[in-house]
């Protein structure tokens, strides 16, 4: 089983309009208070109108795309996604509606991201378009393959920069190893993933990659150990 390069990045921010960049006028006039909550409370008028453009445009841009699994989701219907925020609203609510600080990811890499600090704390006021200020590869300003590698048809994911393992274990990518083609895995599937993990261990001699593959190892056999227990207490 071999490792492919998976290329994405976005290369066409949305561009507001005139009367849009007016509504942002308002929003960053507000006190940090107010705007902390402020995406959540949005249900109408010109402000939905805008989260909607910023999604079906991020949406179309990204090609379906998850920009942190990689995952295509095909579908039309912008509530099958989840606007993102790549710096968390909660610690910089004044990046709401920076348009490189959002894109659209699937459902379960926003819901393990959640709140997780992707910056490092120099990154306050001012928005920054520096890819050094950030812990994770940005959708925009980063080359995903650079960072991070995927294994063909298992679902591995292995990071070539610490920015690659951050983003990894930000979004919950080894969340893939105990799922196959949609399913979850049962014991054999683990020991396939397991073969393939070893197979990738005796080959690198990247320490990121190494490290990477004794934490998925513990975790396929903590898990496999479980399935185990659970057979057996089945079987009595």
């Amino acid at each position: 089983m071999g490792l492919i390069d998976s290329k994405f990045k976005i290369n066409a921010p949305y561009k507001y309009t005139e009367a849009e960049n007016k509504l942002i006028g308002e929003f960053l006039a507000l006190s940090e208070v107010e705007m902390y909550d402020f995406w959540t409370k949005i249900d109408g008028g010109d402000w939905a109108v805008l989260k909607k453009n910023l999604k079906d445009h991020y949406i179309r841009v990204q090609d379906y795309q998850c920009p942190y699994c990689l995952q295509r989701i095909e579908v039309d219907h912008n509530g099958n996604w989840d606007a993102e925020h790549i710096i968390p609203r909660k610690s910089h609510p004044h990046f709401a509606f920076e348009v490189l600080n959002l894109c659209v990811s699937c459902k379960d890499c926003n819901g393990a991201k959640a709140d997780k600090k992707t910056v490092f704390s120099r990154v306050k006021k001012k928005f920054s378009s520096d890819t050094d200020d950030y812990l994770i590869c940005h959708p925009h300003f980063d080359e995903y393959s650079d960072h991070v590698k995927v294994v063909s048809v298992a679902g591995f994911y292995m990071p070539r920069t610490a920015k690659g393992k951050t983003l990894i274990e930000v979004c919950g990518l080894l969340r893939f190893l105990f799922k196959f083609s949609g399913y979850e895995c049962d014991v054999v599937e683990i020991q396939k993933k397991s073969f393939e993990l070893n197979h990738l261990l005796q080959e690198s001699k990247d320490p990121l990659v190494l490290s990477y593959v004794f934490d998925c190892l513990e975790d396929l056999g903590r898990e496999g150990k479980r399935m185990l227990r659970e057979k057996r207490m089945a079987a009595v």
